[in-house]
């Protein structure tokens, strides 16, 4: 996955500052490498939190922090290699360096890999073809290759976010930003308007909806649950509108409240 690469590195940092993982007794498909060493905490790619929402019900488990991780594209060679004639990376990284791609190496074939830091790697595995990839800068320390152009991505405000997940909370030592609730809502039948009528319950409240996802039930055709992300600042209000979905008869369950931080490139450098 094309994130693994960017999980890897705040993996690294949270590492550094002593978020120590430890086995716990499960984990999810993409954190192979922790096969031997499964963790107290599970870094879950924000996206893709939907794909895993039966995992609240199978662990003793909830999201403990949101992490925003800066991504900066590298462009990276085996050291001494000057001849570029194809460039690997996944498609989000190539489309994230594709002005610079087409302005300096216009010639350049371009090689889809499944993820950045398999491209870091295939090229070091092959030091005499005239390859370069684009991948972040740990995975050119960790294959020992040169960078010839940094930060190369279009747009400077380019982030990813994780969710921390743990069956309690974690202390990291970040300045956290703010705070949110996740709560998946699941829907009564016969309650006309029953979308409308659990969000107005946070809108009338002035309370911030920061996110709505929706998925199918997979009891019914037509019935989904959906997960929204709710502003936790106030938490009295959000208490409030808690009650008013379970009177209304609106079935919802807190899938995490959490802090959310953001690592700064600043940050890092001087961990």
């Amino acid at each position: 996955d094309y994130f693994c690469s960017f999980l890897r590195d705040i993996l690294f940092f949270l590492k550094k500052i002593s978020l120590y993982l430890r086995n716990q007794g499960f984990y999810l498909h993409f954190l192979s490498f922790f096969r031997e060493n499964l963790p107290d905490f599970l870094y879950l790619i924000y996206g893709n939190r939907l794909t895993y929402f039966s995992f609240f019900h199978q662990a003793r488990i909830q999201a403990v922090a949101e992490i925003v991780q800066p991504i900066h594209q590298q462009l990276m060679v085996v050291p001494g290699q000057s001849k570029i004639e194809k460039i690997f990376s996944h498609p989000q990284a190539l489309a994230q360096g594709k002005k610079f791609i087409d302005k300096h190496y216009p010639e350049a074939q371009i090689e889809v890999t499944a993820s950045t830091a398999y491209a870091a790697r295939f090229i070091a595995e092959h030091p005499d073809q005239p390859y370069a990839a684009i991948a972040p800068r740990s995975s050119a320390e960790e294959y020992g290759l040169e960078l010839i152009a940094e930060d190369i991505q279009e747009m400077e405000a380019n982030f990813t976010r994780f969710w921390v997940l743990g069956a309690e909370k974690s202390s990291i030592p970040l300045k956290a930003q703010t705070e949110k609730m996740t709560l998946a809502l699941t829907l009564p039948d016969n309650l006309p308007g029953a979308l409308y009528k659990a969000l107005s319950t946070f809108a009338w409240r002035g309370i911030d909806l920061t996110k709505i996802e929706s998925r199918p039930l997979k009891t019914a055709l037509g019935e989904y649950f959906f997960i929204i992300d709710v502003d936790y600042s106030d938490k009295e209000l959000v208490h409030f509108a808690r009650q008013e979905l379970a009177v209304i008869g609106i079935q919802h369950k807190i899938l995490g409240t959490y802090p959310i931080f953001t690592i700064t490139d600043l940050e890092k450098e001087s961990q």
